[in-house]
């Protein structure tokens, strides 16, 4: 399926339900370009973190950032994913 944009790929793919049951998201935007939800209902947070080129596990160039536990939350983190991914984009074109 083709989005207008990385924004709304993230959206179509993710909803606050999911996490509240505790699961944790991985995604792909293109073909490298790779992100990782985990929810941490405990501390009222979801972390996010954004690599590229291999696995989450083997990743080295992991970044990371934590939203609010929420429906709005959820937004943000996907709107930071996508500029994640934008800078990414300039920075492989380079």
């Amino acid at each position: 399926m083709l989005f207008n944009s990385a924004y709304d790929n993230i959206k179509h793919y993710i909803n606050f339900y999911y996490f509240t049951q505790g699961n944790f998201f991985t995604g792909t935007i293109g073909d490298e370009f790779r992100y990782r939800i985990v929810p941490d209902k405990q501390n009222n947070v979801l972390t996010v973190y954004t690599y590229s080129d291999t696995c989450f596990e083997k990743a080295e160039n992991k970044v990371c950032e934590s939203f609010e536990f929420s429906e709005e939350g959820l937004d943000a983190a996907a709107k930071w994913i996508a500029s994640k991914n934008s800078e990414y984009m300039e920075n492989k074109n380079k």
